[in-house]
């Protein structure tokens, strides 16, 4: 594969990714929206959003690259490593993304709704 058409393919990749990349880019915005208003959850966030945008554009890239420097049957097993170190990442991002959820919230009080 050219260095050409690999760049090609993970345009490709990445573009397939496209309305993920305007989700993620949509939250960031209403993580500098709400800042003043709920830093903690906020950096949380867009800690958690930045993560995912930058696993949206490294993955395809770094499997390329691994794709091209391993072969025979190391590839699998190099392949499998490197989706499970991304999926750590992921899984990181999105517990990022939880504690957000719940972060700032105000204490409920006994015998007093929270609404």
């Amino acid at each position: 594969m050219s260095a050409s058409s690999a760049v090609a393919s993970i345009m490709g990749q990445i573009a397939s990714q496209l309305p993920v990349v305007l989700v993620l880019l949509l939250g960031l915005v209403f993580v500098l929206m709400n800042y003043s208003r709920l830093p903690t959850a906020a950096l949380a966030a867009g800690a958690g959003l930045c993560i995912l945008l930058l696993l949206v554009v490294a993955r395809p890239v770094i499997f390329s690259v691994v794709g091209r420097a391993f072969s025979g049957e190391h590839i699998r097993l190099v392949f499998g490593l490197v989706g499970f170190l991304f999926n750590l990442i992921e899984a990181a991002a999105l517990g990022a993304l939880i504690y957000a959820v719940f972060a700032d919230r105000p204490q409920a009080t006994p015998g007093k709704p929270l609404i």
